[in-house]
């Protein structure tokens, strides 16, 4: 197998058949069994979700990106938003005005897409060439990265907008906002990790195909001559993309979930299928008369046509525009959004000369700088504008030329007109390719093999009546498609409703269980039943309907413990090294020695001190559940197919729970596989499948019967060792439940007293019943 990455940000992959044979069994969605399924998403049965109206939700829209990339959000949050959600867009700051002007929450989560973009066409997406090591910029990327992840997981239970910077007095107007759902774009990376610690519903919605499939590459890539069938070399290449990615940034990841979010880092092999393996619910917002569903997506993959912002009808252009537009011909459109070149005069001037060529009037979108303005231009051929909607101005020309950015090519073709797409990276030369496959547009030309005279030929074929055609027809197929109703749909078909409802108010989202009864209540109803003096805080926890096992384990006990192992020993000289540096004085500095000094060099000493301390305490559990998880998991590398998921372990509850299903399924499961294992094998393979089923069962007994009792001392300990972390490492619980409250008591004030009358009655009947039983 060759990977290559190319300075346009694609990736070209070689597969042979060797490769083929190797890949395809290990990178298959490891769906253990339906209970995984259930247990993942948190979803339950799907005749239930279909049934029941889901109660009113606060939700958060994580995106990354350009604004391409957000306007489809903004128009599932509108819709949201009238369905009677509250909605936040968590975004980047320089989208502020954008969000609120439409009439949606805004919450900061930092970077800038200039920035992003800038770095993402110099790489293969994410993932570092050499040129940008060399140069520095992957430590700025990371930290952008990192600064990202923080804002996702801020807007998620922070009051405000998430900006240091913003009014004290709006900001302490600000309604309380804890989210009950997540809807991310992939980029965004922080949207797994956060569900993970909510224990909320997480959807993604992206405009380019994320998903593995046999039908389609991944958009980032390349399938050059193989010798692997076509549709497993598309397959495999969404797993190598994420591999890239993983290697690009999962320390980071990793850094984000263990110190921010108190969780367990994630290794490689259980990051790689993460996603496919929890059917995470997914809606991507293309046509489907473009691109229809791929046929081995199952129904947790949505493809519900483009998702529009409602058409301009504010806009008004300047009198130079109009009168331009009113002078001649419709003219041709040229615009590259938000990409950032290196040499934006050269572009320009290629960019004229292919306009001299074609004989035809141009507008020319100046966009982040890509073009520049020449006043050297005849004014009666060409005109310049700066930000122009796109609904508005593509009704009024004859062509598009542009990037390949989702968000343009749907508007293009929404408008009726032909493409010339120029794509510079990523994705873009996806959606060239899809364009000219429909008919929509010539062939794509790469940036780097852009000249004068083939955009000029280019743009004639574009223009002739064939293309025209066919970019009517798409037209008007597009316009009966109500993508934005789809896409609320999917998102409504995905919820655990049953799970999400207060047993008081069914159209309120629960927010807190009563510890002794499981009953499920509202942050309003535990706020008037605390008010009353029905109910004690110490009585209720936080709410998580939805459970997400990311972390697979180690595959067998001996790789697990030595990791283990070595990361513990790590943690430890990492500590002393800490230690140690606390007493260096750097002889040449006096500034240096007085940093060292005093309060520094014993907070130094100390902050090392405790992670010696750490590591020496947390050691042998660490090494404990490696051991057992990787007991666990061994089964499976001799053919076991009837191996459980893993349960997972976020307190002294779920601790002890854990591991008495640890030792009773362990013991029962070790017994039934020595009667079940012949029998399974027999069906599959005949004689000699039985025969093996017997070494199958005989083998797993063994081990999952150890399995089981190691997990019945284990995972009680590392349940007790996430509540003292809980409690006393990580203080973002205590953020979360504070914001609840706060959010409770003003809701609460909105109730009339019938409203409130009705409330503790039901609750007195609960209490009775429970009482009963």
């Amino acid at each position: 197998m060759l990977i290559f990455r190319k300075e346009n940000g694609r990736i070209d992959i070689e597969l042979d058949g060797s490769d083929s044979e190797h890949l395809a069994p290990l990178l298959q969605p490891r769906h253990d069994s339906e209970e995984e399924d259930a247990h993942s998403t948190g979803r339950g049965d799907d005749t239930t979700i279909h049934s029941l109206t889901p109660p009113r939700l606060n939700i958060v829209l994580q995106v990354v990106g350009s604004r391409g990339d957000l306007q489809p959000f903004l128009a599932l949050g509108l819709a949201l938003q009238q369905s009677g959600h509250r909605v936040r867009v968590a975004t980047h700051p320089v989208f502020q005005t954008f969000v609120q002007d439409i009439g949606l929450e805004f919450f900061s989560i930092g970077g800038d897409p200039l920035d992003l973009m800038s770095y993402v066409v110099k790489n293969s997406g994410l993932v570092p060439n050499a040129k940008s090591i060399l140069e520095g910029s992957v430590n700025e990327n990371r930290r952008i990265v990192r600064e990202i992840l923080e804002g996702c997981w801020r807007s998620c239970f922070e009051t405000g907008d998430g900006l240091q910077c913003s009014n004290k007095a709006e900001s302490s107007q600000a309604k309380p906002f804890v989210a009950n759902a997540i809807i991310a774009n992939p980029p965004s990376f922080a949207h797994i990790h956060c569900a993970e610690k909510m224990g909320v519903p997480l959807q993604f919605m992206f405009t380019m195909p994320w998903s593995p499939t046999r039908e389609l590459p991944h958009p980032f890539t390349n399938i050059k001559s193989s010798s692997v069938e076509e549709n497993a070399a598309n397959y495999v290449s969404y797993y190598l993309v994420e591999l890239l990615t993983w290697q690009g940034l999962g320390s980071t990841i990793n850094a984000f979930r263990q110190k921010t979010l108190g969780l367990d880092p994630i290794d490689i092999a259980s990051a790689l299928a993460l996603i496919p393996r929890l059917r995470i619910h997914s809606t991507y917002c293309w046509s489907p008369s473009l691109l229809s569903k791929p046929r081995d997506w199952e129904s947790h993959l949505t493809v519900s046509g483009f998702c529009f912002l409602p058409l301009v009808t504010g806009y008004t252009p300047s009198h130079d525009l109009n009168t331009f537009l009113d002078s001649g011909p419709p003219p041709i459109y040229i615009g590259f959004g938000s990409i950032v070149v290196d040499d934006p005069k050269a572009l320009t001037e290629m960019v004229l000369d292919a306009i001299r060529l074609t004989g035809v009037r141009a507008v020319i979108s100046t966009g982040w700088g890509t073009l520049l303005e020449e006043k050297h231009v005849p004014r009666e051929s060409v005109i310049y504008i700066k930000d122009c909607p796109h609904d508005w101005i593509f009704r009024r020309v004859s062509c598009v030329v542009h990037h390949g950015g989702a968000g343009t090519t749907a508007a293009a073709l929404v408008a009726g007109k032909p493409s010339v797409i120029i794509p510079f990276f990523g994705d873009q030369f996806f959606w060239g390719n899809t364009i000219a496959n429909a008919g929509a547009g010539p062939k794509p030309i790469h940036f780097e093999n852009l000249s004068a005279a083939s955009l000029a030929a280019a743009i004639q074929t574009a223009l002739q009546p064939g293309m025209l055609t066919a970019a009517q027809v798409l037209q008007d197929k597009i316009c009966r498609e109500d993508g934005i109703t789809m896409a609320v749909q999917s998102f409504h078909r995905m919820l655990p409703v049953a799970a999400l409802r207060c047993t008081l108010d069914e159209t309120r989202a629960a927010t807190w269980r009563v510890l002794a009864t499981d009953e499920k209540l509202s942050a309003r109803a535990a706020a008037l039943l605390i008010e009353k003096g029905l109910l004690n805080i110490d009585e209720i926890e936080m709410l998580q309907p939805c459970k997400y096992t990311c972390d697979l384990g180690p595959w067998d006990p001996l790789t697990g413990t030595a990791f283990a192992a070595l990361d513990i020993g790590k943690e430890f000289l990492k500590g002393v090294s800490r230690i140690g540096s606390a007493f260096v004085i750097d002889r040449q500095s006096a500034k240096c020695k007085e940093l060292v000094a005093g309060k520094s060099r014993a907070l130094h000493s100390i902050t090392g001190l405790g992670r010696v301390c750490a590591s020496v305490v947390q050691g042998p559990a660490k090494v404990g559940v490696a051991f057992t998880q990787g007991m666990h998991n061994a089964p499976k590398l001799w053919g076991d197919h009837t191996v459980r998921p893993q349960e997972k372990v976020d307190g002294f509850r779920s601790g002890w729970e854990a591991g008495g299903k640890e030792l009773f399924y362990g013991v029962r499961d070790g017994l039934c596989g020595l009667a079940m294992e012949p029998v399974i094998g027999a069906r599959r393979r005949g004689v000699v499948g039985g025969i093996s089923g017997i070494g199958i069962g005989a083998l797993s007994s063994i081990v999952k019967t150890a399995s089981g009792v190691s997990g019945a001392i284990i995972y009680p300990l590392k349940g007790i060792e996430k509540s003292i972390a809980k409690r006393w490492i990580s203080r973002r619980g205590d953020a979360i439940e504070d914001a609840l409250l706060a959010q409770g008591k003003l809701e609460r004030a909105g109730l009339t007293e019938d409203e409130c009358n009705a409330v503790i009655r039901k609750w007195q009947t609960c209490v009775s019943e429970n009482a009963i039983r």
